[in-house]
């Protein structure tokens, strides 16, 4: 493996942006000290004033972007220049990290105008966060060399005022700069610097984390004893002060001890920095920590031990596989509905203009009438009225108009919706099915044709052993039971056999036997559905018995379905302890029983209450 290759995988944290694709060596260490330098820069944020019309902007939740405007306003018509260059601070805070905003370009613009206000005003305490964060958008951009002299002027700012802690934050941020350059002598002179000075100004938080990256550095370097020496010193610190790189300094350890081919030690290390990352649910690290245990495993000859991490490491890796789907899927959908209402509004405000200034001429046309002819003042004032009622009737159309264009896009949008979440349960449908065919087939397959071999063992065996031969005989029977009960669960083939009713009710049988809660089914009338639909209403159905059997310590569940003509009623009904259904959160099983339905575009009601027992009942029309 190459040096460029080693280290603690790449992984920004959560709340921080991932930077231009040429950052190569860039890690979350770089972006946690950024993350540190908002939490300083922070109170610089802040605006005086204790009356409402001056605005105490100290906490942003507190007031809207509007008050904000309104109070940048009054600052500019009182030239209060140091008032508006932090409204203009303000207004790059909500443009960035609030849901009025609008981007990073306006959010920057609005940094630029409060660079230049305390340029002028000679403020040098807030220009100095300003370059700061000037400075990190410039790296954003890919811009190192513009980022590199806005770092050197707050360096300077921050020698003038004596302010060491702020200079140390400087110097890291610019030792960064240079790591982007490819500029490795800069890179660890200015390194040396910060870590200097946070020894100096007892820095605890930043040391932390300059001492991980330094470890990071030299392992990539190929010098793994640099890097654990490093590894241990943030570890000491992070005890006693958080820091949140802490799950990175402990791994750090870990991975330089693995390529130094000290397997057994790394094991542990790395098994104890999972935690600090999944608290942090940085869970593409969780992964990448598996991956590398395993392979200390395999080089310890452990295969049962590396394959049990390996699995996990993949079974990981398909579940942030999935979400990012999902998560790129929601994004595009709101970029296809943010599109199509601008062009509906850019559409709706050319008809409109239109209009007016057709308005505007007719308004024209009749005051020049009414002026140029006295004789026939009646006849002009008839036709002015005429014109008005006309003006106001196209008005209304368009009025009407709007409306209508308003609600078919309304329509269209849950369409479309539908169509999404529809997508999702079939996939959803398809890899259960997958699983199920892939357990019964592999797993299922391997335990009988094990079973067949135990049973073919030399029937005359001494007693100590005979028992022990009945009793993993009784274990293989059950563990072969328990893999067909998960393989029908997920791929019900009593469905596609004997019909709906009929897989309901094996399933129900089966749970019976196994958790002892009596479950009847029954129909009314004829249950004519498609498959489609057949299958929706089984996995609506299973949920709620799963849930019942699970959480509601019943004795009882009745499930009824009622079908007439077109219209399909489902209900389930359970004896168990029952929920106050109005204010408990709703989880995932609650969240995907509602897609269900909506796919079905029914309707979902519940009716229970603690100690009451539940109702759930699912109505809607089949095609």
């Amino acid at each position: 493996m190459e040096p460029s290759e080693r280290g603690i995988i790449r992984v920004y944290p959560v709340g921080i942006s991932k930077k231009c694709d040429e950052i190569t060596r860039m890690d979350c260490f770089h972006l946690s000290r950024f993350a540190l330098l908002l939490l300083l820069i922070r109170p610089a944020l802040q605006l005086p004033g204790q009356a409402i019309d001056t605005l105490d902007l100290g906490v942003a939740e507190n007031y809207s972007l509007a008050e904000v405007q309104a109070y940048y306003e009054k600052s500019r018509l009182e030239r209060d220049t140091f008032s508006m260059a932090q409204s203009e601070q303000w207004f790059y805070w909500f443009h960035t990290y609030q849901e009025e905003g609008t981007g990073p370009g306006v959010a920057y613009e609005h940094l630029r105008n409060a660079h230049d206000l305390y340029a002028a005003i000679g403020n040098k305490v807030n220009l100095r966060y300003i370059l700061v964060i000037l400075a990190d958008f410039q790296l954003k951009r890919g811009f190192h060399h513009e980022a590199m002299q806005l770092f050197h002027r707050a360096i300077d700012l921050n020698r003038e005022l004596g302010d060491m802690r702020s200079l140390s934050h400087c110097y890291s941020e610019l030792s960064r700069t240079y790591l982007l350059m490819v500029d490795t002598a800069n890179y660890l002179f200015y390194l040396d610097l910060a870590t200097d000075l946070a020894l100096t100004e007892k820095d605890s938080f930043l040391l932390g984390i300059l001492y991980t990256e330094r470890g990071t550095f030299d392992m990539d370097e190929g010098d793994f004893g640099s890097a654990i020496d490093y590894s241990r010193k943030a570890v000491a610190i992070g005890k006693d002060v958080f820091i949140p790189c802490i799950g990175w300094s402990i791994a750090l350890e870990g991975v330089a001890r693995q390529y130094r081919g000290e397997y057994a030690a790394a094991i542990p290390i790395l098994k104890s920095a999972i935690p600090y990352h999944r608290k942090l649910r940085e869970m593409e690290a969780v992964q990448k920590y598996y991956g590398n245990i395993s392979e200390c495993f395999r080089n310890l000859h452990q295969m049962d031990s590396a394959y049990h991490y390996l699995m996990e490491s993949k079974l990981l890796g398909d579940s942030l596989a999935l979400a990012n789907v999902e998560s790129r899927m929601n994004e595009l959908l709101v970029e296809y509905n943010t599109r199509e209402k601008e062009a509906e509004i850019s559409r709706q405000q050319a008809e409109l203009d239109a209009r007016e200034a057709r308005a505007r001429q007719q308004k024209q046309a009749i005051t020049v009438l009414i002026g140029g002819i006295i004789i026939a003042i009646f006849v002009l004032l008839g036709v002015y009225k005429y014109f008005i009622e006309r003006v106001r009737a196209q008005k209304q159309l368009a009025a009407q108009e709007r409306l209508i264009n308003q609600q078919e896009k309304t329509r269209l949008a849950q369409e479309n919706e539908l169509e999404t979440v529809k997508s999702l349960v079939e996939g959803q449908e398809i890899e259960r099915q997958r699983f199920a065919r892939e357990l019964h087939d592999g797993l299922g397959g391997m335990l009988s044709a094990l079973r067949l071999q135990l049973d073919q063992l030399n029937p005359y065996l001494p007693p100590n052993q005979e028992q022990l031969n009945q009793k993993a005989l009784h274990i293989l029977k059950h563990s072969v039971e328990e893999v067909r009960a998960i393989s029908r669960n997920s791929l019900p083939k009593a469905l596609e056999r004997s019909g709906l009713i009929t897989a309901l009710q094996d399933y129900s049988s089966s749970l019976t036997a196994e958790r002892g809660p009596l479950i009847d089914v029954q129909q009314y009338g004829r249950i004519a559905l498609s498959a489609d639909e057949e299958l929706s209403v089984y996995r609506i159905i299973q949920e709620l018995i799963n849930n019942a059997v699970k959480h509601a310590a019943c004795r009882e569940i009745m499930v009824l379905i009622v079908q007439a003509g077109q219209d399909v009623s489902i209900s389930v009904e359970d004896d168990g302890r029952g929920f106050d259904h109005l204010s408990a959160k709703t989880g995932s099983g609650l969240y995907l029983l509602r897609q269900r339905v909506n796919v079905l575009k029914g309707e979902l009601i519940i009716d229970s209450s603690p100690l009451a027992g539940s109702s759930f009942m699912v109505n809607f029309r089949c095609k």
